[in-house]
């Protein structure tokens, strides 16, 4: 495995976490905020059970510390398994008190897999729907057998909470959904600009044999005409013409080798960021060419 598959494994990895933590967080921080406010309106407007409440301050005290357990990387699966459990804690106790199975918070069953699965990946998933399967038939048992609380008169209130709260994690999902798809085409972003990268890279190795006959050709000519012009300044030989020649074929060649750095640098650097600016086609093929010129030459394409 390549350095660039290693990075990519950890960003989506990384980029998980994130969604993971995002959605632990907001279901939490909404659903103790809705138990929260709906405390004095339930028990004031709707004259709810006084059992109720205990409960509801035990769902609100855990609500609020999974976010505290979120500040430290590496807990969020405790989180998750934390949010599954007062879940479940809310729905079981709400339906005990509230009969059974037809009260308002037997939603909180059929989302406890869902919430497993996002919350905890595939296990949590298996737990939340282990739960689902044991408790709504206990619940069913516990009914039968006259266990559970008759029917709340404060349904109304008990049931616009419960809506409120699943309307809550809906939101909450859909909010770390947006998120980590936002990151998401950040992070393919960054991936195709390093395979871009990669491929420029992987094109200049396989170019590089043609790349070094293409400077050591010119760079032959430099070298030689300037041997040649100071054997003939010893020699006393050289005249102005001869020389302004020379210097014109060590010019001409210079200016190739520093064409075909140019034309590297261009390939290799990044130039993602640099701003826009009209340049003609004879230009791109001219710096094209003077990197492939001898490539071509080689398959007799002249």
């Amino acid at each position: 495995m390549n350095t660039l598959s290693r990075r990519l494994l950890l960003d989506l990895d990384e980029s998980e976490v994130h969604f993971r933590r995002n959605l632990i967080r907001s279901i939490s921080i909404w659903s103790g905020g809705v138990i929260l406010i709906g405390i004095p309106i339930r028990h004031f407007f709707f004259s709810t059970k006084f059992w109720y409440l205990p409960f509801n301050l035990i769902e609100i005290a855990i609500f609020a510390t999974i976010p505290w357990l979120l500040k430290k990387k590496g807990n969020e699966s405790l989180s998750g398994y934390l949010l599954l459990g007062n879940f479940t804690l809310l729905g079981t106790s709400s339906a005990f008190l509230n009969a059974g199975v037809r009260a308002p918070s037997a939603i909180a069953f059929i989302l406890l897999p869902l919430l497993g699965m996002l919350c905890c990946g595939k296990r949590g998933g298996f737990v939340g729907l282990a739960l689902t399967l044991v408790l709504v038939p206990a619940l069913v048992f516990a009914e039968n057998s006259g266990w559970v609380l008759p029917q709340d008169s404060g349904l109304p209130g008990y049931l616009a909470a419960i809506l409120c709260i699943a309307a809550a994690v809906s939101y909450s999902i859909a909010i770390a959904y947006e998120n980590s798809r936002k990151r998401s085409e950040q992070l393919l972003l960054e991936i195709s600009q390093s395979l871009a990268a990669s491929s420029k890279l992987g094109a200049l190795g396989e170019m590089a044999a043609g790349i070094a006959h293409e400077i050591n050709n010119p760079l032959s000519v430099v070298l030689g005409k300037a041997y040649q012009s100071r054997a003939q300044i010893e020699d006393g030989d050289l005249n102005q013409i001869t020389l302004l020649s020379n210097l014109d074929k060590i010019a001409d060649s210079s200016k190739r080798i520093a064409k075909i750095i140019r034309g590297l640098r261009t390939l290799s650097r990044g130039a993602e960021n640099d701003p826009l600016e009209p340049v003609t086609i004879d230009e791109i093929l001219e710096d094209a060419l003077s990197i492939c010129l001898e490539r071509f030459k080689s398959h007799g394409i002249d």
